[in-house]
């Protein structure tokens, strides 16, 4: 706890030096001695720093870990902690279709802070099947991004702008 403490000082203070290391030492401790609730409040804190350094990418997946974290302990305050984190950025959250307990822990608190939407991923595996080769291919591009993939396989949640 003291590292995660020692993260939230410096973030809070005007020199702000070792404030990822300690978030970061915070994980690797909280990791190692299965520590969840801690685990899920470096993400958050980690999160939050990272945003505020511009590094949106980063922070979105911290804070995505976070919000799997307390949804899985039933943290409700500290759901709508992160909730509330993320909501100036605006977009959704995609849960992935095994993880439907996640949006039931999130539809409450997501709609009263408002600015985030939360549905379900509804993908089942790849979407089309083909008999013939096309003549060509009609898509563009895959739609999801492969980022977005990796989290909702790994976390079972994906923040999407």
């Amino acid at each position: 706890w003291a590292a995660c403490l020692l993260g939230e000082i410096g973030a809070a203070g005007q020199t702000a030096a070792g404030t990822e290391p300690a978030y970061r030492r915070a994980l690797d401790l909280a990791a190692a001695l299965a520590m969840r609730p801690l685990r899920a409040r470096a993400h958050l804190g980690l999160g939050r720093w990272l945003l505020r350094l511009g590094r949106r990418g980063e922070a979105e997946e911290h804070l995505g870990q976070a919000l799997v974290l307390f949804c899985g302990a039933q943290m409700g305050p500290w759901v709508r902690a992160v909730c509330e984190a993320l909501a100036p950025l605006g977009g959704t959250l995609v849960v992935a279709r095994d993880r439907a307990e996640i949006q039931t822990c999130l539809g409450e608190v997501a709609a009263a802070v408002g600015g985030l939407r939360v549905i379900l991923d509804r993908r089942r595996g790849e979407r089309r099947r083909l008999r013939l080769p096309p003549e060509r291919e009609r898509r563009s591009g895959e739609r999801r991004q492969a980022e977005v993939a990796r989290r909702l396989a790994r976390d079972g949640l994906a923040v999407v702008a």
